[in-house]
């Protein structure tokens, strides 16, 4: 997703934590420990989950407490003023994945079939506030669709802001963003 992030915003400074831990899928635990330790770095001030956890992966007791401490991590980011951009359900049409099921502190971001990376809808209300390109800028993996490429491009978006203005908490930056959405499908 680094690429979509280079492209959308150019000038950003870009961090990586490991959430798959050498496995084949991300541990809800993986995306606990990376949040708070970005957190507490306070370096950081858009945090791109270009992953989610399906729904039907959380029913598992050792999984709901997870998600708890996932749920109130993203709140931590969101105290501290980190905006947190997060991939809503790539698996299935209707469910969205966690974190993005818990839009109030973050901005969900859906695929769709955008040809412009600018371009954003704004859904308040539907499965993921906001839809965005599903494809990347890496040649021939450019035309794979998912939300993990729409997320990237929602939050070069995210960066460009706070690049004009970088006092904006998160709540301005989502405000913006559906403001912004508002006026591209109008244009």
């Amino acid at each position: 997703m680094a690429d979509i992030l280079l492209h959308q915003a150019p000038g950003i400074h870009l961090q990586s934590h490991d959430v798959f831990l050498g496995r084949p899928t991300a541990e809800p635990e993986a995306m606990v420990s990376a949040l708070a330790a970005i957190r507490r770095e306070g370096t950081c001030k858009v945090i791109n989950l270009s992953l989610g956890i399906p729904e039907d992966r959380w029913d598992a007791p050792k999984w709901r407490t997870a998600r708890q401490l996932l749920t109130r991590e993203v709140l931590g980011c969101y105290r501290a003023g980190m905006v947190v951009v997060a991939s809503a359900h790539n698996a299935h049409p209707i469910l969205q994945s966690c974190p993005a099921d818990n839009p109030a502190p973050l901005i969900s971001v859906a695929k769709a079939a955008f040809d412009d990376g600018l371009r954003l809808e704004y859904r308040p209300g539907d499965t993921a506030e906001f839809r965005a390109r599903e494809t990347g800028y890496w040649g021939i993996a450019g035309s794979v669709s998912s939300s993990s490429s729409a997320a990237a491009h929602a939050a070069g978006l995210v960066c460009r802001l706070l690049g004009l203005e970088r006092n904006l908490g998160p709540f301005e930056v989502k405000a913006l963003l559906a403001w912004y959405a508002a006026g591209y499908g109008n244009a």
